[in-house]
């Protein structure tokens, strides 16, 4: 990738992280998921410890309602009184 400008190096990534997913469930959305998950990799910083990502599952939906947070995703619980309720 050395030589490479910036765009050049992202859309080959990009197009690694498209056949991967060419044969699993989302392979209709690649392209959607391919740039999600380049962007994820690319918040990791230089020490690239993946384990910093997760993946927070929701029911309903659709798959293009998926998105990236950078940053910390809590699930919503509300807290009253010292009890924790779930909406």
């Amino acid at each position: 990738l050395s030589g490479k400008s910036p765009e050049e190096k992202r859309s080959m990534l990009v197009k690694c992280a498209e056949t991967t997913l060419n044969s699993k469930l989302v392979s209709d959305y690649k392209l959607f998921f391919a740039e999600m998950s380049v962007d994820a990799v690319s918040l990791l910083g230089d020490d690239l410890a993946t384990s910093t990502v997760g993946i927070k599952k929701a029911t309903g939906g659709s798959v293009m309602d998926s998105m990236l947070i950078d940053g910390v995703a809590f699930k919503k619980t509300f807290s009253y009184a010292g009890f924790e309720q779930q909406p």
